[in-house]
């Protein structure tokens, strides 16, 4: 059981060491806009929509990721989505407050 255990805490610390080289590896890509100007986000088609900006600018964004090493691929596909809601989050809060 000790032995699961330490393999299991040796494998999780390696996965944890090689995160800083997944956003090393993409942290040089050419930055990507997802224009949501012309985006009315309380309309189901319209939020479809910039989901797939979103997509479309992380497969271009992790294009330098190595295609075979889905855990890569996932890794930085999750990153990119997660800075663009938290852009469109910060946003939205910069409107309401400017609109008080």
């Amino acid at each position: 059981m000790t032995s699961l255990v330490e393999k299991t805490a040796t494998i999780a610390l390696y996965a944890l060491a090689a995160l800083p080289f997944i956003a090393i590896s993409v942290a040089h890509a050419e930055p990507v806009t997802v224009r949501v100007s012309d985006l009315n986000m309380s309309q189901p088609a319209q939020v479809q929509q910039y989901e797939q900006r979103v997509n479309q600018a992380a497969r271009q964004l992790c294009s330098s990721v190595d295609a075979r090493d889905l855990d890569q691929t996932a890794a930085c596909t999750s990153a990119v989505k997660a800075e663009a809601a938290d852009k469109l989050a910060q946003a939205n809060r910069s409107t309401n407050i400017a609109s008080r």
